[in-house]
């Protein structure tokens, strides 16, 4: 039986609204700099994963905040990007990090709000297991989404990323629910997908720009295009 559902949160429940590039390049327009958000997005993607897998969790083990992890990725990603003005980088920074603990960069998937009003009608536990940093609370109060879940676990806040199948314990062991009654909904296979089903958990990803998961081994009947399959629940 079915007792708890967790839930990735970005690109999940929520996404950057248009791009992180855009919304870089509109960031950097309030400082007199203009650069395309074409190119922001391809070093922005660069940028942040050479930081994740250098400095994983957004700085956690030694910080108490992500912003200096964030600002680095910033200013790289603008360096990839042929600008380097260093004081103009702070303020572009500091202005990005502070923006994104707000709803405005951020938009929820049509879908979303029918789907947790839907589940939490029925009486499921639900849950988020995230790799965030410290404002995924903040943000989701923001985003009128907080209300739906019982548990948060950010990855950012509890020391443990995906995926660690401790972060996913963690949150069975809070509600005293077994892997074989909850359902893990993400769009990562490597992240999400994966390490839950092989914690015992079931699992779904979410495939909104229609992926290739051939050469993944993952279930077709485990793919779904959207939320909307979870109203079927």
């Amino acid at each position: 039986m079915l007792r708890l559902i967790t839930f990735d949160a970005c690109n999940t429940l929520f996404r950057v609204r248009g791009s992180p590039g855009e919304v870089y390049s509109n960031v950097a327009s309030r400082f007199g700099v203009t650069v395309q958000d074409t190119a922001l997005n391809e070093s922005f993607t660069h940028s942040f994963r050479q930081f994740y897998k250098t400095v994983p969790n957004f700085g956690a083990k030694t910080e108490k905040t992500a912003e200096k992890w964030w600002s680095r990725v910033v200013k790289q990603t603008f360096r990839s990007a042929g600008f380097n003005d260093e004081k103009i980088l702070a303020g572009i920074s500091s202005t990005l990090y502070r923006e994104f603990s707000t709803a405005s960069p951020w938009e929820v998937y049509p879908e979303t709000f029918d789907v947790l009003e839907h589940l939490k009608n029925r009486n499921y536990r639900l849950a988020v297991i995230s790799n965030f940093d410290e404002r995924l609370d903040i943000i989701l109060e923001k985003l009128d989404l907080k209300n739906y879940f019982d548990f948060i676990a950010c990855s950012f806040d509890v020391g443990i990323c995906k995926p660690s199948p401790g972060i996913f314990e963690l949150v069975l062991s809070h509600f005293g629910v077994k892997p074989e009654e909850t359902l893990h909904v993400g769009d990562n296979v490597q992240l999400d997908y994966k390490p839950a089903v092989k914690l015992g958990l079931k699992s779904l990803i979410v495939d909104r720009l229609c992926r290739d998961f051939s050469e993944d081994h993952v279930d077709p009947k485990h793919v779904i295009r959207d939320l909307i399959p979870l109203l079927e629940l």
